[in-house]
């Protein structure tokens, strides 16, 4: 009676599944300009996780990348604070920088200070944002809440 292993059926099943496309959403290509448009405003709401409203920021997205430490995370661009109502004290003045990967948007809020990460994550389309509000740092983190996001009005550049 012959012995059969099953190690080369595993192998092969194995060599069958692995795929040579990549699938994660940092890989896709960048998000058309109409997303993240430099004249659009952009109101931010923020949610805690009781469910009440921990105010909103209005925020526009620019080009300009940051020359700021953001713990090696590269291709990060500025972002414009308009109107700060967020009832939450950061520890440090606000600097948020964003990056964006097809619809895949991340804001660190207090993006200026390594290793203090007060993130915005989630989805965008033209038509809104939404996503997770949360606190990581070097030592752990938290989830503060939920965000939504809508473009609100047109802005010059003159901020």
């Amino acid at each position: 009676m012959a012995r059969f292993s099953i190690l080369p059926v595993l192998v092969c099943c194995l060599c069958a599944c692995v795929s040579t496309k990549h699938s994660s959403r940092l890989t896709e290509s960048a998000p058309d300009a109409e997303i993240a448009a430099e004249d659009v405003a952009w109101r931010f709401d923020f949610i805690d996780t009781a469910g009440s409203s921990m105010g909103f920021m209005v925020l526009v997205f620019t080009d300009e990348k940051i020359d700021e430490p953001t713990c090696g995370n590269d291709n990060w661009a500025r972002m414009i604070i308009l109107e700060d109502a967020l009832d939450i004290d950061f520890g440090v003045d606000p600097r948020p920088a964003y990056s964006l990967r097809g619809s895949w948007l991340r804001i660190d809020l207090t993006a200026s200070v390594c290793y203090l990460n007060h993130n915005l994550i989630g989805d965008i389309s033209p038509e809104g944002a939404s996503g997770y509000f949360t606190l990581t740092h070097k030592i752990g983190g938290r989830y503060i809440g939920k965000f939504t996001a809508s473009p609100v009005s047109q802005v010059t550049k003159d901020y």
